[in-house]
């Protein structure tokens, strides 16, 4: 009898802490948990946000920031998807060090990234410190309604009514 009621005890608790309430409500860290990634075992602690302006030459933009000072290098990268040609700007960079709360704006210029046929290019940032190796990614997509905008909105939707 004991023990069923440690177990309904714990379900209970356990249950309560995968809500869609922060961590820290119950207590717990809100630091997103490390991962394991195709990069390897890393902390997606680094904020990334995409802007795209369309035209005939279509500016990417990734916004990257850091809630803490991160003084080793991090390594960025552009993937290109079928069909999408750079016109300016570099494929892979990167970035000596962050500061806390300094956002950095990463620009590529491309070719071919239109409405019509879905299109998609890849950006991806990784820390080098062994450590802590950080890593954040993300995709753009050139048509408004494809699977990947949609998850944007939501997550977006989901930050605007915490």
């Amino acid at each position: 009898m004991p023990r069923i009621i440690l177990f309904a005890f714990l379900f209970s608790f356990l249950s309560g802490c995968y809500d869609d309430k922060p961590l820290s409500k119950h207590g717990l860290s809100n630091v997103p948990l490390t991962q394991f990634t195709y990069r390897g075992v890393v902390d997606r602690t680094v904020k990334l946000k995409l802007k795209v302006e369309k035209g005939g030459v279509s500016k990417l933009t990734a916004r990257i920031e850091t809630e803490y000072d991160y003084d080793f290098p991090l390594n960025y990268e552009w993937k290109l998807g079928e069909g999408v040609q750079l016109s300016s700007g570099d494929l892979k960079g990167q970035i000596s060090a962050m500061k806390k709360n300094t956002p950095l704006e990463i620009e590529l210029d491309v070719i071919g990234f239109t409405g019509d046929i879905a299109r998609f290019v890849r950006f991806e940032v990784l820390g080098t410190n062994p450590q802590k190796r950080v890593f954040a990614d993300g995709v753009f997509s050139s048509q408004d309604k494809s699977f990947e905008k949609i998850v944007q909105e939501i997550e977006e939707y989901k930050k605007s009514n915490q």
